[in-house]
């Protein structure tokens, strides 16, 4: 009975103040923690080093001035212990964005391997 006294912009204020108020009652989703593993105390989680990674000293030894080729570049991301490699020219614009796992061999205008790094 007494919605139907208030003006209509009042019950549309009501109603939203209602419903604004429900979505406030709902607990905030709590973070899935990961499962421990055997043998390690209940509730921790050991810090495990990262998968993906480069050495980019290790195959700079081997490759470094040398005319890049698809078997040098399959040699480097091994001497590396890269998940990728990428070949780049000199001076080449790229994306910012860094990948551990990742192993750049940049390369002059005649193809000769000048700088390797990872990322």
């Amino acid at each position: 009975m007494l919605m139907t006294r208030l003006p209509s912009t009042l019950k549309w204020l009501t109603c939203a103040g209602v419903l604004a108020l429900a979505g406030c009652s709902a607990p905030a989703p709590q973070p899935i923690q990961p499962a421990p593993l055997p043998g390690s105390p209940t509730g921790t989680v050991p810090d495990l080093p990262r998968v993906d990674s480069c050495n980019a000293t290790a195959a700079s030894v081997e490759v470094l001035g040398k005319v890049s080729s698809p078997q040098i570049e399959q040699q480097a991301m091994r001497l590396a212990g890269a998940t990728t490699v990428r070949t780049l020219l000199e001076g080449q614009p790229v994306t910012m964005e860094y990948a551990y796992g990742r192993l750049n061999l940049i390369v002059n205008r005649q193809n000769v391997i000048t700088l390797v790094r990872c990322g």
